[in-house]
């Protein structure tokens, strides 16, 4: 990851409230209950799956509802925390 320009508090906020982050927020709200209602879906035997699948689900819902989680819960700080590492060009 190459270090871009700090961003500023203003510009973040700005982001949070752009149309199109608050519809991808929507969509990631959207896709993270449907994960839930396919797992429980799976687990109260509506859905019928051999031991392995359910392993394979399992792993790939874990990993998309934490991918959700660390988008929805975004922070400046963790933007610039993850800018500062990185090295510069």
């Amino acid at each position: 990851m190459r270090k871009s320009n700090p961003i500023s508090k203003e510009d973040f906020d700005s982001w949070k409230i752009n149309p199109i982050t608050l519809a991808l927020i929507a969509h990631m709200s959207t896709v993270k209950s449907q994960i839930h209602e396919r797992w429980a879906g799976f687990l109260s035997g509506e859905v019928p799956l051999d031991p392995n699948a359910m392993q394979l689900y399992q792993i790939e819902f874990t990993a998309k509802l934490a991918f959700i989680e660390d988008m929805l819960s975004l922070e400046l700080s963790d933007i610039q925390e993850d800018n500062d590492a990185a090295p510069a060009t």
